[in-house]
Parts: C-alpha cells; structure tokens; sequence
C-alpha cells in the first residue's frame, strides 16, 4: 500500500502524482517493467509509459539493457541530493537574473510655479527643511525677502551658500534633495522638482556641488544639459 504522506512530499518536490506512485512501487519492488510497475502503484497503464520517461529525466530510475524494458530506482539519498542541487542552480540563476533585473519608474514631473510668490514659497519651504547643505543663486531682488528665512536657518545650523547673481536667472538646490530653477523677472516663473536633470543643471552651477556624487547614478548618464536650453524649454527637457 502507497504512503499518501511520502506522495505528497514528492508533489511537493516536483514530482507529479503519477510519477510519485511509480517511483514508490519501484522502491518496493525492482527490477520492474511497466506492466508491473502500473499494477503496483494504481498507476493507470497508459499512463505508464508517459510517467517512466519523465523519470528518466528527473534521474529518479535508470532503464536496464534488455526486452523487455525493465526499471531500477535511483537510492532516494541519490535522487534527493539531485534535487537539491538543481534547486540550488535554479535559485543561483534566479539570483542573478532579479540582481540584473532593475524596476524604473518614471522621474516624477516637476511643479510649475507661475509667480514671484510661489517661486519664494518653494524657497522659504526648502530652506527650512533641507538639513543638508543648500545652495543658492540670484539677484539681490529675489535674496533679499529671503532675509528672514536665511538667518533662521543660520540659526539652527544649517549650511548654505549665496552666489550672487547680477541677472534674473534663480537657482535653490538642495543636496540629494529638490531643485528650485527660474527666471526672476517681470513676470517671474519656474518649476521646483529633484527631476535628474534639474539636479544635473544645479551641480553643473555650483563649483562646490559639483565634487557631489549623484545619490543614484544611472549606469548610462545622459550628458549635462545645457542651462540655456533648460530655461528656454523647460518641459522639452524634463518629459
């Protein structure tokens, strides 16, 4: 009689059903042929010639020379030690096609701001939030309602740096963190986002941000993009 039990962690094993009933007969009883096999193991017998192939490839039986055809069982510490070594080289092939495999997801967009007070809320919002160091670039038009915000965060020991700027252009990065570009005039305007290459225009500006390593560098970097363009065609560069 068949141990249900030793079936079922043959199953679990990767054995089918029919070929865990053939493997425990043949146990029992060996040298066997099909016809014998199929009636000790409740094995139906046209099914026993498409279980002992497979088997065969599980290198679970060996076939003996000889009409006709008769079967020998592997020793279970045999056939055992074989499963296990093919699920080790699976998982080692698993291993290394989920370390290639990478999950990208696309850079967030950046937020357009459309005014003068939005540009200074994103600011004042970085400024007070960003614990590492924070560059900044604009004209004294755009610095000086910033005052404020500048000495508190000179208050709490945060790091920042002031370039100057004679122009309109403005830039605020903060180090592994958002990017504030935009165009201090008239009518004020610019985006605030950590989009690679708003980071990128940042390093490229300031001399001591540049030394930076980016946090996540893409193993095919795309080339610094121009500041110019960047301005003219925000969104063309960022999508």
């Amino acid at each position: 009689m068949i141990d249900e039990k030793l079936v079922s962690l043959l199953q679990a094993l990767g054995f089918s059903r029919y070929e865990g009933l053939a493997y425990l007969a043949l146990l029992k009883k060996h040298p066997a042929t099909g016809y014998e096999i199929s009636r000790l193991s409740g094995v139906p017998h046209p099914k026993i010639y498409e279980t002992m192939p497979r088997l065969l490839e599980k290198q679970a039986v060996l076939l003996l020379p000889g009409e006709p055809a008769r079967y020998r069982p592997q020793p279970p510490e045999t056939v055992l030690d074989h499963l296990r070594q093919s699920f080790l080289a699976d998982l080692a092939r698993a291993q290394m096609a989920l370390e290639r495999w990478e999950i990208t997801t696309p850079p967030p967009s950046p937020a357009l701001l459309t005014s003068g007070e939005e540009i200074l809320k994103e600011a004042e919002t970085l400024l007070l939030t960003a614990e590492k160091r924070v560059w900044i670039q604009g004209p004294a038009s755009f610095l000086q309602p910033l005052d404020g915000t500048l000495a508190h965060r000179r208050r709490l020991g945060y790091p920042f740096e002031i370039h100057h700027s004679p122009g309109e252009q403005v830039l605020l990065w903060a180090e592994e963190g958002p990017v504030i570009t935009a165009s201090w005039s008239d009518s004020p305007s610019g985006m605030c986002g950590s989009h690679s290459a708003l980071q990128a225009l940042a390093r490229q500006a300031f001399p001591t941000a540049a030394a930076l390593k980016p946090t996540l560098p893409s193993k095919h970097p795309a080339p610094p993009p121009d500041p110019i363009d960047l301005f003219a065609h925000p969104l063309r560069r960022l999508q």
